[in-house]
This record gives C-alpha cells, sequence and structure tokens, in this order.
C-alpha cells in the first residue's frame, strides 16, 4: 500500500464515504465538512462535488495568478 510522504505507514486510516442520503435526498462532503444538496441521486451528488473542486481549484489558481505566486 502506498503512504503519503510523512506517513509512517504504521497507523490505520479510515475514509469514510463522501456521500449518503438522508430521507430521499443525496448529499455530498468536502474534505473541509461542509455539505453540499441537496441532489436527487447519487450520481448528481458526485457531479456536484465534482463541479465544487474544479470551481475552488480554478479559483485557487486565479488568486495564485494575483499574488504572483503562479
Amino acid at each position: 500500500m502506498k503512504t503519503r510522504t510523512g506517513d509512517s505507514g504504521s497507523e490505520t486510516y479510515y475514509r469514510s464515504d463522501r456521500f449518503y442520503s438522508e430521507q430521499g435526498a443525496w448529499y455530498a462532503k468536502t474534505r473541509e465538512g461542509d455539505e453540499l444538496g441537496p441532489f436527487d441521486s447519487k450520481s448528481e451528488a458526485k457531479e456536484g462535488l465534482e463541479v465544487f473542486i474544479e470551481m475552488n481549484s480554478d479559483m485557487l489558481d486565479a488568486d495564485l495568478d494575483l499574488t504572483g505566486d503562479g
């Protein structure tokens, strides 16, 4: 199993599912713990999370360009 840089590999890590259903609606959780949704299906929740990640990545790239760090 691959480990991240700085990880010794001896710890056990549990990755919870980012998608869950509640009262018939689907939601996605970001790494920061924010909740996205409700969505009609799990596939729509996955798509919504992908859009969220892409938008935040684009905003980070724009911030780096403005500060001259990129």
